[in-house]
C-alpha cells in the first residue's frame, strides 16, 4: 500500500512540474516503461537548453514536446546531436510539436533547445523530454 501512494504521489508531482494535458497522459509514458529525462516550464529572457548523453540502451527514440506558452512572440525549438542540428521547427504562441529522433547504440550528446525567434524575445515553453521505446502516435 506504501508503494502505491509513493507512486501515486510521484506521478502527481510529475504531472505538476510536467505540463502534461493530463495525469493519464503522463501515467501512459510511465506505465510503457519510457524513461522521463525532463520536464517543466522556462520562462524570461534565456532560452531552455536541456542536454545528455544517450544510446538507445533505455529506449530508441527520443522525443522532445514543447509548448510555447506565450501570449505573443514564436519560438524556435530544436534538436541537436553532437552539434549537428538534426531538426527544428517554429512554433507561435499556444502551439506545440513534438521532435523525435532515434537514438543509436554508440553514447551521443542530445541538446533540446527552446528559444525566442525574435533576438531579446523571452522565453515562455512547457516541455516534456522522454526517452521512449517507440514514437507516439500523437
Amino acid at each position: 500500500m506504501k508503494k502505491i501512494l509513493a507512486m501515486v504521489f510521484v506521478v502527481m508531482m510529475l504531472v505538476t512540474m510536467s505540463g502534461c494535458s493530463s495525469a493519464k497522459d503522463l501515467a501512459q509514458s510511465l506505465a510503457a516503461g519510457d524513461t522521463v529525462l525532463g520536464t517543466g516550464k522556462q520562462w524570461g529572457d534565456s532560452p531552455l537548453e536541456k542536454e545528455w548523453e544517450l544510446d538507445n540502451g533505455n529506449g530508441a527514440i527520443l522525443e522532445y514536446y514543447a509548448e510555447n506558452q506565450a501570449e505573443e512572440g514564436a519560438l524556435i525549438v530544436s534538436l541537436s546531436c553532437d552539434g549537428e542540428e538534426l531538426a527544428t521547427e517554429t512554433i507561435l504562441p499556444g502551439e506545440s510539436t513534438i521532435l523525435t529522433q532515434e537514438l543509436t547504440e554508440e553514447a551521443k550528446t542530445y541538446l533540446c533547445k527552446a528559444a525566442a525567434e525574435e533576438e531579446g524575445g523571452a522565453v515562455n515553453v512547457s516541455y516534456k523530454i522522454l526517452q521512449k521505446s517507440s514514437e507516439s502516435e500523437n
